[in-house]
């Protein structure tokens, strides 16, 4: 059994959907890091000494567990920290638990990277559409007043 430290850090129960949605947290941050820092992948990749396709399987489609040696060696090659990352992962994952639960139930799926993007979004516009669509409750709108 692998342990996950994930649990720890959040402080969230450990069950296995759960823990799913936590990698994919935690993935998305690490592309959002990616995406500032204006690196490539294949790059990050080479100098946390994971070879490419390992490094995909973890952070673009998280369908392999990353451990700790992992995401240590992920945050030196973006100069951060691997706690700075999952306090990241951790505060979005609070924020939107649902998209990250979706995530990992759409990529348990197997889907192609093509048709896996089409759905990620489909998916993402439905949250977004039902969390527009609650009302607000009547305190909510008297302090809003």
């Amino acid at each position: 059994m692998q342990w996950w430290p994930y649990g720890i850090l959040l402080h969230m129960p450990q069950g296995r959907k759960t823990v799913e949605a936590i990698d994919h947290a935690v993935a998305a941050e690490i592309r959002a890091l990616i995406g500032r820092a204006g690196r490539q992948d294949k790059d990050v990749a080479a100098d946390a000494g994971i070879p490419p396709s390992t490094f995909s399987k973890m952070v673009r489609r998280p369908v392999r567990p990353m451990t700790v040696q992992h995401l240590a060696a992920i945050a030196g090659a973006l100069g951060t920290e691997p706690g700075d990352i999952m306090s990241a992962a951790s505060r979005a994952y609070r924020a939107n638990p649902a998209l990250f639960k979706q995530q990992a139930e759409i990529g348990a799926l197997g889907l192609s990277d093509r048709n896996l993007a089409e759905v990620e979004a489909a998916a993402r516009e439905t949250l977004e559409s039902r969390a527009s669509e609650v009302p607000p409750r009547s305190g909510d709108a008297r302090r809003q007043a």
